[in-house]
C-alpha cells in the first residue's frame, strides 16, 4: 500500500461528487497516509501465538485415512498421533475424537463432504485437557453428518454384531472403543448421540451435567443441548475421564459461573445412602415404551436400592413431548450455526481458564483456549 497524492485524493473526491475547500485534499491525503502507515504497523508485528510453543501445532501433519483393512469397522475418518504430556491421570492412554471436535492442525468434517479440507487453528478446550493430562489422540472418527444423517464416510459397524447398529451420531466413536482401536472416545450428545452408541456397543457412555465439561472448538447444534462426554469401557475410565474435562474454561456460555468440580474416582467408592435418585416416571409410561428396556432399568433401580440410595418416583409430564421440544431446538439451532458461522445461539465471549496440570493443581501454561478463537456475532 502506499499513500495517495494531493491529486488523487481530489481526483476520487471529484468523481463521488464531493467538494474541497481550500488546502482540505491535503489534509485528506495525509490523514489516508497516517491511517495506512497503522496498517503497516500491524503487518510488521509478529505473527500472534494461541500458546507457547508447544501449543502453535506446527509439528502436526495431516493424518491420514486409513483403508479397510486397518479399520475393518469403518470407525475413523482420520487417523494421527499427537503425544500429550508425559505423565498425568491419562498417561498411556489412548483417545478418539468425533469428527466435530477441533484438533488443530487435522482436518474436521463433521461427518460431511461439505466440510471437507476445513482444519481447525486451535485445539478444543477437551483436547487441551486430555493431552495435559497424559493422553494420546489417535484420530477422528467417523460421525453422522452434522450429526443428522448418515455419514458421507459410510457407515460406522458395530464390533460386537456387524449385522447391527451401532448408533449414532458419535457412532465411529463408539466403534472405536469397542473394537479396542482407543481407551476412550469423545462423543457428542444432543438428543443420546452418546448414550445411544454406548448403549448398542456395550460402553459406559456419561452424558455430563449441562455445562460440566466445556463445548469450546466443538462443531454443536444448539447451546442447551450440546453436550461432550466420554465413551468407555468401564465405569471407572468414566469417571476418570470426566474428573479430567470437568470445569470451567472461562468461554463456554453453557458453563455456570459457580459451577464445581468433584473427585469422581472417588465418589466410586463412597456410601451412597445420602444419595437421592429421581426415577422419571413418564420415562417409561408411554406407548413407546420397551417392556424389556423398562425391565432392565427397574432392576438396576432396585440395585441401587440396595446399596443404600434414596429412590423416589417424580413426574415431569412435559417429558412426552421431549421430542418434538427437540425437533424445535435443535432445527432453529442447528440453521443458526451454519449462518452464523459456527457460532450457536447466545454466545458469548469469556475469561481464561488455566487448563490442567499433571499435579492436579492448574496449569501456568497458556492454553489454546485463553484466546478467542472464534469470532461472535454478538
Amino acid at each position: 500500500m502506499r499513500a495517495p497524492t494531493e491529486d488523487e485524493v481530489a481526483e476520487i473526491a471529484a468523481d463521488l461528487g464531493i467538494t474541497f475547500g481550500v488546502g482540505e485534499s491535503e489534509k485528506v491525503a495525509e490523514l489516508v497516509a497516517e491511517s495506512i502507515a497503522l496498517l503497516e504497523d500491524v503487518e510488521e508485528m509478529p505473527t500472534p501465538r494461541l500458546g507457547p510453543r508447544e501449543y502453535t501445532y506446527t509439528d502436526r501433519g495431516p493424518g491420514y485415512q486409513p483403508d479397510e483393512e486397518e479399520d475393518p469397522h469403518n470407525a475413523w475418518i482420520t487417523k494421527c498421533e499427537i503425544e500429550g504430556a508425559s505423565d498425568g491421570p491419562l498417561a498411556h492412554m489412548t483417545i478418539g475424537l468425533k469428527d466435530n471436535i477441533s484438533l488443530a492442525g487435522i482436518e474436521m468434517t463433521n461427518g460431511s463432504d461439505v466440510m471437507q479440507g476445513y482444519v481447525p487453528a486451535a485445539d478444543a478446550t477437551v483436547v487441551t485437557r486430555l493431552l495435559d493430562a497424559g493422553a494420546t489422540i489417535l484420530g477422528k472418527n467417523n460421525m453422522w453428518s452434522f450429526s443428522l444423517g448418515p455419514s458421507d464416510y459410510g457407515p460406522a459397524k458395530n464390533p460386537a454384531a456387524s449385522e447391527r447398529s451401532i448408533g449414532g451420531s458419535s457412532s465411529g466413536t463408539a466403534a472405536a472403543v469397542a473394537t479396542g482401536d482407543v481407551d476412550i472416545g469423545m462423543g457428542g450428545d444432543q438428543a443420546g448421540s452418546v448414550r445411544i452408541p454406548a448403549s448398542f456397543g456395550g460402553l459406559v457412555g456419561m452424558k455430563p451435567t449441562h455445562g460440566l465439561v466445556p463445548y469450546t472448538g466443538i462443531f454443536g447444534a444448539d447451546p442447551t443441548q450440546d453436550h461432550t462426554g466420554p465413551l468407555t469401557r468401564t465405569v471407572e475410565e468414566a469417571a476418570l475421564a470426566t474428573e479430567v474435562l470437568a470445569g470451567r474454561d472461562g468461554f463456554d456460555p453453557r458453563q455456570p459461573h459457580d459451577l464445581s468440580v468433584d473427585a469422581y474416582t472417588k465418589a466410586l467408592s463412597e456410601d451412597i445412602s445420602d444419595v437421592t435418585i429421581g426415577v422419571l416416571t413418564e420415562g417409561f409410561e408411554h406407548e413407546e415404551s420397551d417392556p424389556e428396556v423398562n425391565e432392565v432399568a427397574r432392576e438396576a433401580i432396585a440395585d441401587l436400592e440396595e446399596l443404600g440410595a434414596d429412590v423416589t418416583e417424580i413426574s415431569v409430564p412435559t417429558h412426552l413431548h421431549s421430542r418434538s421440544i427437540h425437533t424445535a431446538l435443535g432445527g432453529y439451532g442447528v440453521g443458526q450455526v451454519l449462518q452464523q458461522n459456527g457460532i450457536g445461539v447466545g454466545f458469548q465471549a469469556g475469561t481464561t481458564r488455566t487448563p490442567w496440570s499433571s499435579s492436579g493443581a492448574p496449569s501456568t501454561r497458556t492454553s489454546a483456549t485463553s484466546r478467542t478463537l472464534f469470532s461472535s456475532p454478538c
